[in-house]
């Protein structure tokens, strides 16, 4: 019953994965990798965070069960090779749970992967570590139901006490149809590492929840009810979606209030939000977001075909199917003359976004050599390799990188501006944009602290000249 067998797989699993989860994962990121393994065959799965129990709680562990169909002993090589089992669906990718185990593990897998045990109904194991190329398991006595638990050590400095009510509700956003569903359910719970027991709050009761499905809350301003204002079925050559769109009441709280430049709606994909309130879906329409804008809401959900996601499976790549699902979007958007319920944006802006990008990357050229910097290297000429399908223009100047979007900097143009830092050694960056986007400024400050990033304005007059067309 000890005995440990030894999986081999193809290729350096273990390196391939320390070095994805350095992509910019974060907590609740790598989290929801954990979980949506599990949403695929589980109906019930639950969260545990193991935690000292003192001052703001640190998690030492995350234990994730479900009551799924297990995995099968002869896939294992499948399961946990790097980018082995890829295709259109919830598991695009293929290295989602390894590389948060790795994230988790302070970017290790061996530090972060304490256990895996699953039963299929035929076979009962537990992983007991992933080195290299190869798993130890070892046979365990066949439980009563089936099902896989993953328990990972938290090597970061994460604490339950001020992460458990967002952590509630990015899950509630996330996983909104499957909790939606009679049958299912997500358990977050904090258990006492001492004692292994869940952990009691003040009145007593056990500190465990049900996560909530969270949907857009709409609202028609004409009726006063809580309808929306569109609502159609959008056909392209490979994709089916649905677009729903509409205002959030002027009290909503939480995930959905109004705030400034939050307008956007969700993009439900495999029936899990990739994109929460993102702005890009509608910027066909309006290629700006602007604050008379900060009460729309929605979803745009895909039936039939599949968008490519990212890495981190957290938004979309982009790509010719989705430029053209936004194309209709839009247009779905004017033939309802949704315009009405919304100002229009003021005429600076309207102007601003006539400039590409390509051209804020001309003038902040011709500005750094005004500035005495004589080795301008454009992007594409510095040849990552890892990504070649990058909005807007890079140049690496003298142990710094600029990075140009013509929209207000959001959480994606951060990472990507980071990834590039750290890929070429850089300690310096610079995002030269029309302001900050949605959650642009907050997820820089929060996730990327030590970063030397700043924000070069085109709005403001310092920066201005970088935001004037070229032949003018």
């Amino acid at each position: 019953m000890s005995e440990v067998e030894i999986i081999n797989m193809d290729s350096n699993n273990e390196r391939m994965a320390n070095t994805m989860s350095k992509s910019g994962f974060t907590f609740y990121s790598a989290l929801n990798e954990l979980v949506d393994n599990s949403t695929g065959t589980a109906k019930n799965i639950t969260i545990s965070l193991v935690v000292e129990n003192h001052n703001q709680r640190p998690i030492k562990k995350i234990i994730i069960s479900d009551d799924g169909s297990g995995i099968p002993k002869e896939q294992l090589r499948k399961a946990f090779g790097m980018g082995v089992m890829t295709g259109k669906t919830i598991h695009e990718h293929g290295v989602g749970m390894k590389t948060s185990i790795a994230y988790f593990g302070g970017l290790n897998i061996r530090d972060g992967l304490e256990s895996i045990s699953s039963y299929d109904g035929k076979d009962a194991y537990k992983v007991i570590s992933y080195e290299g190329n190869s798993l130890s398991i070892k046979k365990l006595p066949a439980p009563t139901s089936r099902g896989t638990t993953i328990v990972a050590n938290v090597k970061e400095q994460i604490a339950a006490a001020n992460r458990m009510q967002t952590l509630i509700e990015k899950l509630g956003i996330r996983y909104a149809i499957f909790v939606d569903k009679l049958e299912n359910s997500i358990t977050v719970q904090e258990v006492d590492e001492a004692t292994n027991k869940v952990l009691k709050n003040k009145s007593g009761k056990d500190m465990m929840h049900k996560v909530k499905p969270i949907y857009p809350p709409y609202y028609h301003p004409v009726s006063q009810t809580k309808v929306h204002i569109l609502h159609k079925r959008l056909t392209t050559a490979d994709l089916v979606a649905d677009l729903t769109i509409g205002l959030t009441p002027e009290d909503e709280e939480g995930a959905w209030a109004r705030k400034s430049y939050g307008g956007g709606i969700d993009v439900v994909q495999d029936e899990r939000v990739i994109c929460h309130r993102e702005y890009d879906p509608i910027s066909e329409w309006r290629s700006v977001n602007h604050t008379s804008l900060n009460a729309l809401c929605g979803r745009l959900v895909i039936q039939e075909g599949h968008l490519d996601t990212t890495p981190k499976k957290d938004a979309l790549q982009a790509s010719p199917q989705w430029a053209e699902l936004k194309n209709e979007v839009a247009k779905a958007i004017k033939a309802a003359q949704l315009g009405h319920f919304f100002s229009a944006p003021p005429e600076e802006e309207v102007k601003d976004d006539q400039i590409t990008e390509a051209q804020i990357e001309a003038n902040l050229i011709d500005f750094l050599n005004d500035l005495g910097y004589t080795k301008v290297v454009k992007q594409s000429e510095l040849k990552y390799g890892f990504r070649t399908d990058v909005e807007g223009v890079t140049p690496q100047i003298e142990g710094c990188i600029w990075e140009v979007k013509k929209k207000g900097v959001v959480p994606n143009d951060v990472l990507q501006l980071v990834n590039y830092m750290k890929i070429k050694n850089i300690t310096k960056g610079v995002l030269v944009a029309p302001g900050w986007g949605h959650d642009g400024e907050k997820y820089l400050k929060e996730v990327w602290p030590d970063m030397s990033i700043e924000l070069w304005d085109v709005t403001r007059p310092q920066y201005r000249i970088l935001g004037i067309k070229a032949d003018e």
